[in-house]
C-alpha cells in the first residue's frame, strides 16, 4: 500500500525530500532527540518508517496516517517550511532551498494531489481498512 508514496517520495528533488521528510518527521517521531539529526539523518529515518515491515492492517492504518499528514502539510506548506526552519535551522539545506522556486512547491502540491486522488482517496482508504478488518479474526 505505500509503493505509489513512496515513488512519489523518491522521484522529487532529493532538496524536497528532506524538507517534507524533516517536516514529516517532526510530526511523527515521539524521539526529541531526533530534532538534533542532520537532513540526511532524518530522511532515511522517515523512509525506514514508511517502508517498514508490519501486518497489513497496521501498515494500511499509517498510510491513513500518512496521507492525512501530508494533506495538511501541503494544504499549510508555507506554514510547515517556517516551522521547519525554525526547528532544524539546517544553512546547508536552506541555501540549497534557494533555487527551489514557488513553482516547485506548487508542481509538487499538484502532484500530492494526483497521487491521493489516484490510489488515497477516502473511498479506497475505506475500502481497504474495511476489508482488512472484515479478515481480521481477532477476539477478546
Amino acid at each position: 500500500m505505500h509503493e505509489p508514496f513512496y515513488k512519489w517520495f523518491e522521484e522529487m528533488p532529493l532538496v524536497c525530500q528532506q524538507k517534507l521528510a524533516r517536516i514529516a518527521w517532526l510530526l511523527i517521531t515521539e524521539d526529541m532527540s531526533d530534532m538534533g539529526l542532520s537532513s540526511e539523518e532524518i530522511l532515511q529515518k522517515f523512509k525506514a518508517y514508511v517502508v517498514s515491515l508490519d501486518i497489513p492492517i497496521r501498515k494500511a492504518a499509517k498510510m491513513v496516517m500518512l496521507v492525512s499528514l501530508f494533506d495538511s502539510i501541503m494544504a499549510n506548506l508555507s506554514e510547515f517550511l517556517k516551522l521547519d526552519e525554525e526547528v532544524f535551522n539546517d544553512p546547508q539545506l536552506e541555501k540549497k532551498l534557494v533555487y527551489i522556486e514557488k513553482k516547485m512547491w506548487q508542481k509538487l502540491k499538484d502532484s500530492w494531489v494526483r497521487l491521493r486522488n489516484r490510489y488515497y482517496s477516502n473511498d479506497l482508504l475505506y475500502i481497504t481498512l474495511k476489508g482488512l478488518i472484515d479478515n481480521c479474526q481477532i477476539t477478546i
